[in-house]
């Protein structure tokens, strides 16, 4: 289903100043090309440097043409123009910093 996974940069501020966080994220995708339209937040990582990463990094993700369900399969009640084009899909991005010993 997916093709192509970059993952986020941690950003050197970031890991400088030891922030870490969890997100969650719903990325778009355009079925009959895999590509990702958009990507909104669903829950913050509580830091304004890990979620602008790992958007640019989702936005970046393909997935295999024409594998995907459509919105309108999936959440039949929501009023969408693109409902039957378009696919959502919900990616976890955890920022973990490694602990030496």
């Amino acid at each position: 289903m997916v093709i192509s996974t970059p993952r986020p940069e941690y950003p050197f501020k970031a890991r400088r100043h030891w922030v870490e966080g969890s997100g969650s994220y719903i990325l778009r995708v355009q079925i009959r090309t895999g590509f990702v339209k958009t990507v909104v937040i669903e829950r913050s990582t509580a830091s304004q440097l890990l979620d602008s990463s790992a958007v640019t990094a989702l936005k970046r993700w393909r997935f295999k043409p024409g594998v995907l369900r459509p919105i309108s399969v999936e959440l039949p009640k929501r009023k969408d123009p693109l409902a039957k084009e378009d696919s959502f899909v919900r990616v976890p991005v955890n920022f973990v910093m490694q602990r030496g010993t």
